[in-house]
């Protein structure tokens, strides 16, 4: 009900009015003022006698509101409200505290069990806290410095420094073993064959040694057929006495029940399969039974096995049935790579890309194929335009340390004499192994590659995927466009600008 609520030149509080007109009047010609417009309340500046009527007030508590009115005695309310209470509230504020409270308590346990496992992780200081790499259950883990001080680690030599997004050293090594191989692939981005025979294991343990001094994490050890060496498991056993996880790749057809037996060594072990059958895939020789058989025996020795699988225009059909594939076979995951325009892969490469539409629904049939399958698919860096083309959340990215192209960063590429490269997939800029501990942080080593970002081509420069894109494949950028600088070409909001 609207009234007027009236105030005495005394300040003493009379009856309302709904005699609005009067109102008006009296505040026209100055005889009352306004001091309240909610609720709306006058004030008497004329001495007026302070007569009042009965009033009778009426309350009604509930659960978490309190009802007030008052009336006359003619039954006209003159005054209603609501109370609200802070019931509510303060039973939610007891299960916050409360859900704090369980929070410490399950912090602290948490404390006490990374202090319990320290002795089976390995840890790498840098300018943002450190990294830990486990090995069961296999992890990589980016921590803050407060996270490795509660484990018991202080590493205020390394936290001086003004944090970087260069690492003290790269995290994984891609070393090229051999350029030998029996496949012959047409689409071999090493250019491998039959004629290499010139590595040695004198060689590949100098190598081996000088990551050791880098501290980087994994080596991915394949070529050219690793398993081809007569010395390569010796190596990975040198890897692992320095420090390092080897995984390899292999075409299977050098994999026995007695070097099956001997793959404990490494991570994982990853068979090539891009198709089930001859006509849809990009090998040579008639390959999938070898690799079938090959992950079979590597299954019955419990060894980690997973699948690598290039994707082209060919055999992009193909995919669930490789996916399906490896879920009935039991491969722990199934890691697909993009068609690479480098060694002979260059000549085929326009006939093996993939169409702008497969491009685009690519990451979305892979996500549901995962789904449905329940098994863990992975994706090289190089599809990273694809993904982010999809808009998904970019913190949920950055938490799952997807990123595009980080060459000469978090990876970095060994050809076989020995020869670090900011990427297996790009042939310059090529720096002596022995040389790079020494000129790792300098700007200038591998620069263009890892802080592409931070002068990118135009066409990525207001992209909000930028620095998790990084402008894509710099491999396929210097195919087609003849430069490093370039934006991947293939990126599909590229081609959207470009159409």
């Amino acid at each position: 009900m609207h009234q007027v609520y009236v105030i005495s030149n005394t300040d003493k509080p009379l009856m309302p009015t709904v005699r609005f007109g009067k109102v008006r009047r009296m505040l026209k010609s100055g005889r009352a003022i306004v001091i309240s417009r909610k609720p709306f309340t006058i004030k008497l500046l004329y001495d007026t006698p302070e007569i009042v009527q009965s009033l009778t007030l009426g309350i009604d508590p509930g659960t978490n509101n309190i009802g007030v009115a008052v009336r006359r005695e003619d039954r006209v309310a003159v005054f209603f409200g609501e109370l609200e209470t802070r019931t509510q509230q303060i039973t939610e504020n007891m299960k916050e505290r409360k859900a704090h409270r369980m929070a410490r308590r399950r912090h602290q346990r948490e404390k006490i069990k990374r202090r319990v496992i320290i002795k089976d992780i390995k840890i790498r200081y840098e300018s943002f806290g450190g990294i830990i790499s486990s090995q069961n259950p296999p992890f990589l883990a980016f921590v803050d410095k407060n996270f490795l001080i509660d484990m018991g680690y202080n590493g205020e030599l390394h936290w001086k420094k003004q944090e970087s997004e260069i690492l003290s050293a790269p995290i994984e090594a891609h070393y090229a073993v051999t350029n030998y191989c029996n496949a012959k692939c047409p689409s071999c981005y090493m250019d491998s064959n039959i004629n290499y025979r010139n590595e040695s294991l004198e060689n590949a343990k100098y190598v081996a040694e000088k990551l050791s001094k880098l501290d980087i994490f994994h080596v991915a050890l394949g070529g050219g057929e690793s398993f081809s060496l007569p010395w390569f498991l010796e190596l990975a056993f040198f890897f692992r006495e320095k420090g390092i996880i080897p995984n390899v790749t292999t075409n299977g057809y050098f994999i026995t029940d007695k070097i099956a037996e001997k793959c404990k060594v490494f991570g994982q072990v990853n068979v090539s399969i891009d198709s089930l059958n001859e006509e849809d895939g990009i090998t040579r020789l008639p390959h999938f039974k070898k690799a079938d058989a090959a992950i079979k025996t590597l299954k019955s020795k419990n060894i980690r096995t997973g699948i690598n699988c290039v994707i082209s225009r060919k055999n992009y059909n193909q995919l669930e049935k490789i996916i399906a594939y490896g879920k009935k076979i039991g491969a722990n995951d199934i890691e697909f790579l993009r068609f690479k325009p480098v060694g002979r892969g260059a000549k085929i490469y326009h006939e093996n890309a993939l169409t702008k539409e497969q491009a685009i629904n690519l990451f979305p049939m892979l996500k549901k194929f995962s789904w449905r399958y329940k098994i863990k698919i992975k994706l090289d860096c190089s599809f990273t335009p694809f993904i982010c083309y999809h808009k998904p959340n970019k913190k949920l990215l950055e938490y799952f340390s997807i990123l595009g192209c980080d060459a000469g960063n978090w990876l970095i590429g060994v050809d076989p004499k020995g020869n670090a490269l900011p990427c297996s997939f790009i042939k310059t800029g090529a720096i002596p192994i022995d040389s790079l501990k020494n000129i790792w942080e300098e700007r200038e080593t591998f620069g263009k590659f890892r802080l592409w970002n931070k002068n990118p081509d135009p066409l990525c420069s207001k992209c909000d995927y930028l620095d998790i894109c990084k402008g894509g494949c710099k491999a396929i950028s210097i195919f087609l466009k003849n430069s490093y600088e370039a934006a991947d070409p293939e990126c599909p909001f590229i081609c959207a600008v470009n159409r």
